[in-house]
């Protein structure tokens, strides 16, 4: 899965909620955190082409388990984020 923010995001964190019917990836992730599927995340800086390190996934703790968090994002660029379940 990819996406883009845009110039001008303004925070660092981007959340995405993954559908409960899918039957890979993270859909299956709506009961039972040690059951997570966290996917491995790429994040690029489309302005410059640059990698960004510090890009990481959090993962739930709590109930909405199929809600996935990419944080580490630049605000203030148009980031590049590819996640691989």
């Amino acid at each position: 899965m990819t996406y883009t923010t845009g110039t001008g995001l303004g925070a660092s964190v981007c959340t995405f909620t993954m559908p409960s019917d899918i039957k890979n990836g993270a859909g299956a992730n709506s009961g039972n955190k040690r059951l997570q599927n966290a996917p491995n995340v790429t994040i690029a800086n489309l302005s410059t082409g640059a990698s960004n390190n510090g890009g990481k996934v959090q993962l739930q703790t709590t109930s909405n388990f199929n809600l996935v968090k990419v944080d580490g994002l630049n605000g203030a660029a148009d980031n590049y984020i590819k996640m691989n379940f």
